[in-house]
Formats: C-alpha cells, structure tokens, sequence
C-alpha cells in the first residue's frame, strides 16, 4: 500500500458531484445529483422533485457540490455546518429525512436559511431581522464550527432572523417590509461586527411593519416584488434611490385590498 494510499483523506474518495438540497417548512432536508432533472423548454410540465406531507411545502432550494460547505442559519441565531455529501441523499420523489437528526436543533429551533461556501476569504455574513436589524460579520468567523453549533448573532426583545446572505464587502442591501416599502443602502454603513453581536438598524419600522425581504446587488439588477394575492413587479435596482441606513424606505408596491401585504 503506498503512503499517498494511506494518507488519503476520506473525502477524497467521494466524487465531486453537484447537487440540489431541500429543506420543506416542516424541516424535511435531502440532496439530489442535479442529473436527476433534465433540461426542458419554457412551458413544460416539469418532473416532479420531492414528495411532501400535504400540510408542508418546500421552504429552501440551494444548488452546491459534494464537497462544499453548507451553512445552516436558525431562527435563534445560530449556525450549524455541514459538507455538502454529509447531507442524506434521497431520490426526486423521497421526503428526506428530518433535519433535527442531522443537526442538535433544540426545541422550536427552525432553520431559516441555508448558503453554499466554496470560500471564506474576503467575504462577509449579511444577517437581517424581522424587526429590521442588520448585521455585518467576516465569513472567515464561521471556518470552524463544533456539532453543537456557533451563535452567529443575538436579538434584541422578540426578534428572529429574517434571512442570511453573503457579500463580497462592496454590495448594495436592499430590505423590504410587508407594508411595500424597501431600504437600498451600501454594506459599508454595517460596520462589521465579531459574532454575537445584535447589530444595527438597517429599517425604521412603524406600527406593526416587519421585514419580509433580503437581497443584494450581488444577485442582479432586478428587484422582483411579491404579494400575499400573487401579484408580482419586475423594477431596475436602480429606480430605487440609495438612502442611508435606518431609513423607512420607498414605496416599492402600492399595498391595497387587491394586493394584499407583501410576501417576498
């Protein structure tokens, strides 16, 4: 048996594959090699993707590889990491398996979002709150985590997070609330922050206005708005005016009966 046999981490025997994993509201979580689904045109019927609990609905879709990182993001603020194969594989048609036996959620303890890492240098970690907190920490934070997980960040009252999204230090944010109004501000008014911290205002909320909505440059040019009714708006990043942070924001889509709240 020759060293370079004996030396070989057991990784390297895993082929590096791509993959779709899926996480349903009820925290059914599986991976699929992207072989799984073939290329159609626009307007076909589409192949069917997982089979669900008639009460779930599938929450998450992230595309990575066998071999990357997978960022678990819960509502308490914590974050949790696996490699992209460690996460049970199951056919287009399986439910998966529940991600409390993948990760030590504790009770009422929900993920809420999950990023694919390739790299962690010169990046960072975008959190945004319900109640309209922002907070910036370096990507490099999160190279090592324990099974039990690591506080990424802490709230303030009745807070939970919204979302989590990574940047490369010069994006823009944009942050919507349910009441139709958006926030477009640079990340470097976040001054970034070690974990745990509680962050900073990144939206002035008024009444009972929560954020729904987190995006950045980094995904495009355009913003896509969506209410609770099902009516949709396609706008130019660039119609809405970059304000600073803290701001109430702009209307992004008249809110009335017909509309319903924003959703997305």
């Amino acid at each position: 048996i020759s060293d370079s046999f004996v030396d070989m981490d057991d990784e390297d025997l895993i082929p590096v594959e791509d993959l779709i994993i899926t996480l349903t509201n009820k925290g059914y979580i599986k991976r699929m090699s992207t072989s799984e689904f073939r290329s159609q045109r626009r307007g076909g019927q589409g192949v069917k993707g997982m089979n669900i609990y008639k009460d779930d609905e599938i929450q998450t879709i992230v595309h990575a590889n066998s071999h990357t990182d997978i960022l678990f993001f819960t509502n308490t603020g914590r974050v949790f990491r696996k490699r992209g194969h460690e996460i049970p594989e199951s056919s287009r048609i399986g439910r998966g398996i529940p991600v409390i036996n993948l990760l030590e959620l504790e009770e009422n303890e929900t993920i809420v979002s999950l990023i694919s890492v390739d790299s962690y240098e010169n990046k960072f970690l975008v959190f945004a709150t319900k109640l309209g907190n922002v907070v910036r920490i370096k990507l490099e934070e999160f190279i090592r985590i324990a099974s039990v997980g690591k506080k990424g960040i802490r709230f303030r009252d009745d807070d939970a997070l919204l979302g989590v999204k990574v940047t490369d230090g010069n994006e823009e944010i944009l942050i919507a609330n349910n009441k139709g109004k958006l926030a477009r501000f640079n990340e470097s008014l976040v001054r970034p922050t070690g974990r745990g911290g509680q962050g900073v205002k990144g939206m002035t909320l008024e009444g009972d206005a929560h954020l729904i909505g987190l995006a950045t440059s980094g995904s495009g040019k355009l913003v896509f708005v969506l209410s609770e009714k099902g009516l949709g708006k396609m706008t130019p990043v660039d119609e809405y005016r970059i304000t600073n942070r803290g701001a109430k924001g702009v209307t992004t889509i008249n809110i009335t009966e017909k509309t319903g709240e924003l959703v997305g």
